[in-house]
């Protein structure tokens, strides 16, 4: 393991680094070096190479970085490299019905394997290959299919219950698009995406 603290802006970063890296890949380059991907990415190149010397040194004196060594490293390091991860939806409304039906989940190396929704016309049918069953059987699933990240997409008022749910089923981390903050044992990693919020601050930039 990893001796010091890594910062969690420095992760965020790092899945930012490897969507640019297979992007570079392929378009068949084999080198980038540290002041490209800053621009590719929008980050300074120095930010760029303390990110990644927390994990060790990838680069090569005059040469930069080897873009599939680099790939490579990054996915050990997210814990992607020929693994796909199952994750859990709970929610099939208009966001969760987006999600379940977008691709590049599958490109990352995630397949939301199952969802659930009370409602009873959505109940028993499936989205790109993840069934639909009601909230109740949330523990049921999830322990059985060993399902270690979930996501929420449902209205706030419910969001807390289904987490502790998903959590004592197993999930360790959560996507939560849900506009409330969910309260959960220590341990749990919790990752916020409230789209109303995000967009509510976007008319302050506007001239």
């Amino acid at each position: 393991m990893y001796k010091e603290k890594i910062p969690k802006t420095t992760i965020y970063r790092l899945a930012i680094y490897l969507r640019t890296l297979e992007k570079i890949f392929r378009e068949h380059r084999t080198f980038i070096s540290s002041q490209e991907m800053g621009t590719l990415c929008g980050i300074d190149s120095a930010q760029v190479r303390k990110d990644l010397s927390y994990f060790g040194q990838f680069g090569e004196v005059g040469r930069g970085y080897s873009v599939k060594n680099l790939m490579d490293n990054l996915k050990k390091i997210l814990k992607l490299y020929r693994r796909r991860w199952k994750v859990a939806l709970a929610g099939v409304g208009h966001l969760g019905t987006a999600l379940l039906s977008y691709r590049g989940f599958r490109e990352a190396g995630f397949e939301i394997s199952c969802a659930f929704d009370p409602d009873p016309k959505k109940i028993g049918k499936a989205i790109q290959n993840a069934k639909i069953y009601p909230p109740y059987k949330i523990e049921e699933i999830v322990s059985k299919e060993k399902i270690k990240i979930g996501i929420i997409a449902v209205p706030g008022d419910f969001a807390q219950d289904v987490a502790e749910r998903m959590v004592s089923a197993g999930v360790r981390a959560l996507l939560n698009f849900a506009p409330v903050k969910l309260n959960l044992p220590s341990g749990i990693t919790v990752k916020n995406v409230d789209l109303s919020t995000e967009l509510i601050s976007l008319p302050f930039y506007l001239k």
